[in-house]
């Protein structure tokens, strides 16, 4: 199998600003009157040697312009380094919110290449929302990520995505998200990203938009991999 595809730089810059660009072809109503702002803070540990990759997440998240709970979940993720450019992740998540808890288990396929200073990302990643409820539905994401390391320090990247949805209620184009946002590395084992992403949500009735400020800690406490595993932020 070829990859020389993750490695033009112009299929990536042109897919990533085609997702970017996108979302507001869909709208049907004001995006002022729609619009809310939300904040997410988590903190991420990381683990593993050779081929294997261990991962934990806590993140909570705020919405109604940072005034409410939202939710917070928990999420514990194994990658596979398969080889310089593949990763498979399997993951599962429990979130907890006003009207309960919902289980996620997810499944990606990461797709990535490295070019000078510029490192390129793609994850398609199905998932299954509510399991073990009467409610469950499934989920297609697709997320483009470009990475540029200036040093070894700052690490500016863009990045977006669509979210299909598969349930009771709704079928179809679901989310469009993208963003920009940088990680800091204090040393190499501790790091810290600030991400801005805007977000168009379909609710069945109509359109509603997000802006959505993120602030992530990340603590490795190993990072002796055979392959190099791709960086980028859950959103």
């Amino acid at each position: 199998m070829r990859f020389d595809i993750f490695l033009n730089k112009k299929y990536w810059i042109t897919l990533s600003f085609i997702i970017i660009l996108i979302y507001p072809l869909y709208s049907q109503e004001t995006i002022e009157d729609n619009w809310d702002n939300e904040l997410w803070v988590g903190t991420r540990f990381s683990w593993g040697k050779n081929k294997l990759k261990y991962s934990g997440e806590f993140q909570t998240r705020f919405n109604n312009d940072y005034k409410e709970l939202e939710n917070w979940y928990i999420e514990g993720a194994v990658r596979y380094l398969m080889s310089p450019h593949i990763e498979i992740v399997a993951d599962a998540r429990n979130s907890v919110s006003l009207s309960g808890n919902s289980f996620r288990p997810g499944l990606a396929v990461i797709a990535k290449a490295k070019k000078n200073k510029f490192y390129f990302i793609n994850q398609l990643k199905f998932q299954s929302d509510n399991v073990f409820k009467d409610n469950i539905s499934y989920a297609l994401r697709e997320i483009v990520y470009i990475n540029y390391a200036i040093n070894t320090r700052w690490m500016p990247y863009i990045g977006g995505g669509v979210f299909f949805r598969d349930s009771k209620n709704f079928h179809g184009l679901q989310v469009i998200r993208a963003g920009v946002g940088v990680y800091y590395n204090f040393n190499p084992l501790h790091s810290v990203s600030i991400n801005y992403f805007v977000g168009q949500r379909n609710i069945g009735s109509g359109y509603t938009y997000s802006g959505i400020f993120l602030v992530q800690l990340t603590i490795k406490f190993s990072n002796n991999f055979i392959y190099m595993p791709a960086r980028f932020i859950n959103f």
